[in-house]
């Protein structure tokens, strides 16, 4: 996908046009912000912020300067999306901190970033040639690997009274109407809006527990929320860079042996006593799900209004991805439409053209052991037609964790 994008960021440079140098962007008594270069693709969308530094060590700057330069210019042009604005970063790249920030850019924050390096015979600058930065795989691995372990996927559920009749069928063993799995999709949709707005990684959907499964006091409809804790993530990938642990054993440790010191070392000169005291990451990793429930308790909230003036009981839980399932909680209910946000549905969507690609050129006998075969499932003939599955979402997620599925125990 990194690469993808690549390709259209090149063809840009190549058909950049530049109208500003050493432009200093500043409003009245605002400290002054200068960017180097200011340009345009002829014919494209949006401008070109480029900013130029002599080594890997300043580049670091560049990736706390160049969205203040973009935030400048939107604000100037509101209302602009960030397909807007373009930032190019000419620098050597060294540093593996800078290496990340480019990706996290791109790949978690959606920014058009491209870096390109330049390449120069002593101090001639006749010499002076620049070439397109292509990360290399291992820097993916260390940011996306531990972000897709189950247990650092954060679950909240917002469960809601049943409303028979209006919501949910009023016998038992009745399957809800078409108009009731409508509303309950509506309120999956006003949720992955929100949550897309947030910047939340994550999907959502909502599901109704059986009709003959409802005992006294159960509310039957609900809404669940999942996202990629950043907390959690973090302390994962630093056991497993430290020590070398399964992805999985990683994610179920504790946070007794790491802490923001382990991630910003300056905090041991100036506040290690009130951190040996109180360990802040694990508060922050524990707290990080409460915008999530906030999004689901008022979706459900604002959804379930009435000329009436009705009060709609409610309820929430919480979870991981991995122990929702392990729960038994889903066994007695109808999932509806998934929507997944942010770099899940931006991978989601690319999985799902490979799948399609593949299967509609390989042989019957490839074709059985795709995951999607081994799993038993039919695979509609358009792909319009499985891209809110909860079926094949939930087989999404657990390709994504591991890409080495090959039969149906792995399944």
């Amino acid at each position: 996908m990194v690469i993808d994008r690549y390709k259209e960021y090149w063809q840009c440079i190549k058909e950049m046009e530049l109208w500003g140098c050493e432009v200093t962007l500043k409003e009245e008594d605002e400290r002054d912000m200068r960017t180097d270069f200011l340009g345009n693709r002829p014919g494209g969308n949006g401008i070109i912020v480029v900013e130029l530094k002599k080594s890997d060590q300043t580049a670091r700057q560049a990736f706390t300067e160049l969205p203040a330069y973009g935030s400048f210019l939107r604000t100037l042009f509101t209302p602009s999306s960030k397909n807007d604005i373009m930032y190019l970063l000419i620098s050597p790249m060294g540093e593996r901190i800078v290496e990340q920030a480019a990706i996290n850019q791109l790949v978690y924050d959606n920014n058009n970033v491209c870096v390109l390096e330049p390449h120069i015979d002593g101090e001639d600058l006749n010499t002076l040639k620049l070439s397109l930065w292509i990360p290399k795989k291992k820097i993916f691995d260390g940011i996306c690997e531990a972000a897709f372990t189950p247990k650092c996927i954060d679950i909240f559920k917002v469960v809601w009274e049943n409303l028979k009749g209006d919501w949910s069928p009023e016998g038992d063993r009745e399957y809800p109407d078409e108009h009731m799995k409508h509303r309950m999709i509506k309120v999956a949709q006003v949720a992955a809006q929100m949550m897309e707005s947030c910047g939340l990684h994550g999907f959502v959907y909502t599901s109704q527990v059986w009709s003959e499964a409802l005992g006294s006091g159960i509310l039957g409809n609900s809404i669940v929320i999942g996202a990629i804790n950043p907390y959690k993530v973090a302390k994962t990938k630093f056991y497993y860079d430290k020590y070398g642990w399964e992805l999985e054993k990683c994610a179920d440790a504790d946070f007794e042996g790491v802490g923001m010191m382990d991630f910003i070392p300056t905090l041991k000169g100036y506040a290690k006593d009130l951190h040996d005291r109180y360990n802040y990451l694990e508060s922050l990793a524990d707290s990080w799900g409460e915008d999530m429930t906030l999004v689901a308790r008022y979706v459900v909230e604002t959804m379930t209004k009435a000329l009436c003036g009705r009060k709609v009981e409610i309820d929430k839980g919480c979870f991981d991805w991995k122990n929702l399932f392990e729960s038994g909680d889903e066994d007695y209910c109808d999932p509806f439409d998934f929507h997944f946000t942010g770099i899940l549905r931006d991978l989601f969507f690319r999985y799902t053209e490979i799948d399609y690609e593949y299967l509609s050129t390989c042989n019957e006998d490839d074709s059985e052991f795709h995951p999607y075969c081994l799993a038993g499932y039919d695979v509609p003939e358009e792909l319009v037609d499985m891209v809110f599955s909860p079926t094949y979402a939930k087989l999404f997620l657990k390709r994504l964790y591991n890409p080495l599925i090959v039969g149906i125990d792995d399944i």
